[in-house]
This record gives structure tokens, sequence and C-alpha cells, in this order.
């Protein structure tokens, strides 16, 4: 498992506030849940995909959700699955 380069994490954490979310470093996918409460009701949680423990939380914009992570995965080379609460 490769773990993530500094620039990924540096892009994708500046790309996650652009869109209004953000980076988390947790245990387990309910710690994330709980730690992605601030930023609204209606969240979505991604795994990125070969990480133990980084998850990306954005806020629920439907459609705008798919296109923000296109455009991370062009710029890191990370890929995400949405994990369900």
């Amino acid at each position: 498992m490769e773990t993530l380069k500094g620039w990924q994490m540096k892009d994708l954490k500046d790309l996650a506030a652009k869109a209004g979310g953000r980076v988390l470093v947790c245990g387990s996918s309910n710690e994330a849940f709980e730690k992605a409460k601030d930023l609204g009701a209606n969240i979505r949680l991604y795994k990125v995909r070969g990480e133990e423990s980084y998850y990306l939380a954005l806020p629920d914009r439907g459609e705008e959700n798919t296109r923000i992570l296109k455009e991370m995965n062009e710029k890191t080379a990370l890929e995400f699955e949405e994990i369900q609460a």
C-alpha cells in the first residue's frame, strides 16, 4: 500500500477547502463522520482508496460532488470511494 505523497496531501487539502470540505485523518469512518458534522447536516464522506485512515468530507451538492471528485482525481491521481452513514 502506498502512502500519500506530500504534494498529493497539499493539493487534496487545497481542493477540499475550495469545495467547502476537508481532509480527515481518522481511525474509522464513524470517527470521520463525527468530525465532519460541523460541515452541515448533509455531508458525503469518501475514503481515499488504498489508504487506511484518510477521508474526504464534502457538503452534499449532488452532481457537483462528482465534478469535484473528478477534478481531485485529475490533480492528485487519487481515487475515492463513498462511505455510507
